[in-house]
């Protein structure tokens, strides 16, 4: 469980997102194809190898053969990130291979190992790859969900997953304050700005309405409302013994001491309320600065 942890808390999502999920998109584009079918042969021999799994896994199978083969040549830049993004990919394959093929160092190998009429699957990646952990498999799931959302978005294929990117955008967020993993934060950043720059040229005028707080701001928001919710059920509490105080002279003392600390406390909330209203402004100020906002439409 502690390496598990650990794992999740020191990965380095640097660069693996879009750069090499748009590389993977392109090889297995139907334009590819011709590249791919050479990795036919020795992928058949692979299905066999790990259990005659049917020839569902064929089309991945030559996927990330080509994928391979791509980031073992000299074209591809940050080679240690895309060998990372074909480990989630082969890990999320292998979760629908079930029991045929476990862990993804064990069926690399089993790749890699396959000679077909001296066609081989690439080694590029076998020092980058491990076996993910569920959290950091979670992880790449959800980075996976906002930049093919954000894709189709782009390309004007969908106008109706800005909700749904800001939905999962969030849900990293709250991920990373317990994970406190700097390059997913990176990550996320980027992807920010990416989407601001987008949603901002393509929609003019945006209102505050229209503004996804980070975590800082989260915080500013709850301290508020906390704040704000303390002091609203004290003077609904104050407010029930003064109106039983007629019924119940038990009270009557209680409520003589009470009278003079209520208007008090209504004469501090009204000095606090300014003092909030700065710090919110301020971290608002702080937070635009920073690009702490993502913007999305909530029509």
């Amino acid at each position: 469980m502690g390496n598990s942890i650990s794992q999740t808390k020191e990965y380095n999502f640097t660069d693996i997102f879009p750069i090499c999920m748009e590389t993977f998109n392109n090889d297995k584009s139907h334009e590819k194809l011709n590249s791919r079918i050479k990795y036919d042969g020795v992928c058949n021999v692979l299905i066999k190898e790990i259990g005659n799994i049917g020839y569902a896994f064929k089309s991945t199978c030559m996927d990330l053969s080509l994928y391979l083969e791509h980031i073992n040549s000299e074209n591809i830049e940050k080679k240690e990130a895309c060998c990372k993004y074909f480990n989630y990919i082969l890990k999320n394959e292998l979760e629908l291979l079930n029991e045929y093929c476990k862990g993804e160092k064990n069926c690399y190998q089993k790749m890699i190992n396959i000679n077909h009429e001296k066609i081989k699957i690439p080694n590029a990646c076998g020092k980058y790859i491990i076996d993910l952990n569920d959290e950091t498999f979670k992880i790449f799931q959800k980075l996976q969900g906002i930049y093919s959302y954000f894709e189709l978005v782009k390309s004007n294929k969908a106008s109706d997953y800005y909700d749904l990117i800001a939905h999962i955008y969030n849900e990293l967020i709250s991920l990373n304050i317990y994970w406190n993993n700097k390059s997913l934060n990176d990550t996320l950043e980027i992807f920010k700005e990416l989407y601001n720059q987008h949603k901002i040229s393509g929609s003019p005028g945006l209102g505050e309405t229209e503004i996804l707080y980070s975590h800082s701001m989260i915080y500013v928001h709850k301290a508020i409302i906390g704040s704000s919710l303390s002091v609203v059920f004290l003077l609904i509490f104050i407010s029930i013994l003064y109106k039983v105080k007629n019924k119940f002279i038990y009270y009557s003392n209680y409520l003589s001491y009470m009278r003079p600390n209520v208007k008090k406390l209504k004469a501090l909330w009204e000095k606090r309320i300014p003092k909030l209203n700065n710090s919110f402004n301020t971290e608002y100020k702080n937070a635009t600065d920073y690009c702490y906002q993502i913007l999305y439409n909530t029509a």
